[in-house]
């Protein structure tokens, strides 16, 4: 398992004289403490932190974790809910801190989507990147009934090649992924999730799962467990209901398993976003965030088909 360590801290970029930090908390403490040892054992300048326990992707972190966060060069996020659409992290990026997004890590860490080379398979999420860019719409279909259009005009697309490259980069091993805030309340139409919803008590789905989308936020959940994710919502806040986020994965050694950040990056997948993506060039502030994934989606930018099938054509 010592290969997948020494993968995240080739994927962080670290260097000898940086100054790194490791956020932990009471139920990921077993990983972090084993990364500190090796990462010290290497002569990194590091520190290991357990930050107060949420229950929910986007919560802020303590006031004490936020302020070690600005006075760190890199920065493994290890807490069981993501840090990544946070405040603190956002800030940490801004003075140029290397942030590692690893939620969710117990069962994660021992999966074989961590084994690979990042830097060859991440060249892909700059490829996905610049057809983005370039496009004004996005159209997604599958064959278990999912049809959404959404406007992407003018918004520009973010790509997680799954290792920090430069300061202030973000990576979240073994996500790799190209993802885009589409325009607020823009899109309309059906989801069905069929692969997962990477949450305590919904994860990998047996049972499909429809989100009824109208202007840009979810009108209506129907399927297995939708009243677990009814409340989900309820819970916190209107905006946590607004589509945020389009993904696409790349790592073709993910399989879906319920855990988040492999869910995301399985290949040719696309997950939603929804709640906050301030973080990332959208405007929808709040301290919510989740993701949900379907498997083989068809998708078109503008009149361009450019995934069928886990098939990019780019």
């Amino acid at each position: 398992m010592s290969n997948q360590y020494n993968n995240l801290i080739k994927c962080s970029g670290a260097k000898n004289n940086d100054k790194v930090l490791i956020i932990v908390d009471y139920k990921t403490k077993k990983i972090g403490n084993r990364l500190y040892k090796i990462l010290t054992k290497n002569n990194y300048q590091t520190e290991i932190i357990v930050d107060k326990q949420v229950n929910m992707h986007g919560k802020e972190p303590s006031r004490i974790v936020a302020n070690m966060m600005l006075k760190s060069n890199i920065i493994f996020g290890i807490r069981s809910f993501s840090l990544l659409h946070t405040k603190a992290r956002n800030q940490a990026s801004k003075k140029g801190a290397k942030f590692l997004s690893l939620p969710d890590y117990v069962n994660t860490i021992n999966s074989k989507s961590l084994k690979i080379d990042f830097h060859k398979l991440g060249k892909n999420a700059y490829k996905v990147k610049h057809v983005l860019d370039k496009s004004k719409n996005i159209y997604i279909f599958s064959k278990e009934g999912t049809n959404l259009f959404a406007s992407i005009k003018n918004r520009k697309a973010n790509a997680a090649p799954g290792y920090c490259k430069k300061n202030g980069d973000v990576s979240s091993p073994p996500d790799i992924e190209t993802n885009i805030a589409p325009i607020e309340y823009s899109a309309n139409g059906k989801i069905v999730i069929d692969g997962s919803i990477p949450h305590p008590l919904l994860g990998k789905l047996t049972n499909k799962i429809t989100l009824e989308i109208s202007d840009g936020k979810i009108k209506n959940i129907v399927g297995a467990k939708s009243n677990i994710l009814k409340k989900i919502f309820k819970n916190n806040g209107n905006k946590s209901k607004i589509l945020g986020e389009i993904g696409f994965g790349l790592n073709n050694k993910a399989k879906i398993s319920g855990n988040m950040l492999e869910d995301e990056g399985v290949y040719g997948s696309i997950h939603f976003g929804f709640g906050s993506n301030l973080t990332f060039g959208g405007k929808i502030k709040t301290s919510f965030h989740l993701d949900m994934v379907i498997k083989k989606p068809f998708v078109f930018l503008d009149n361009y088909l450019i995934l069928e099938n886990n098939h990019f054509y780019i």
